[in-house]
């Protein structure tokens, strides 16, 4: 009754588990860029609990275009390699190697930050 709207519709988070879909996860989000041209993000640190963090979304750049990542998100993995555990200098070297075209990340947005339960 009365919850959150989702890409699967108006559901309590309690049905989204029980349907086997973590709501904190954006799995395959996909981010294109031109050869002289920024992804849009910038990463901080994660403290105690280690893993690389959205510090920034740049305007008017692919990450804020395609508007499925937002400042807070743990980047998890990068171009289907793992990185939850990595530190901001080893996911930005992950993404550079990735060169113009497709970038693809799975991001989690105040979760448990893995991909072991349901996914991946």
């Amino acid at each position: 009754v009365g919850g959150k709207k989702s890409k699967y519709g108006a559901h309590d988070i309690e049905d989204l588990v029980d349907f086997g879909v973590d709501p904190y996860l954006q799995k395959d989000v996909a981010l294109y860029r031109e050869a002289d041209q920024s992804f849009g993000l910038s990463m901080k640190g994660g403290g105690r609990g280690g893993g690389c963090f959205v510090r920034e979304v740049k305007p008017n750049t692919p990450a804020d275009v395609n508007g499925s990542i937002t400042a807070g998100d743990k980047i998890l993995r990068v171009n289907g390699s793992d990185v939850s555990r990595s530190d901001p200098p080893a996911v930005v070297g992950k993404i550079k190697q990735t060169g113009s075209g497709l970038l693809m990340l799975d991001v989690s947005r105040g979760g448990s930050g893995s991909l072991s339960r349901g996914g991946g």
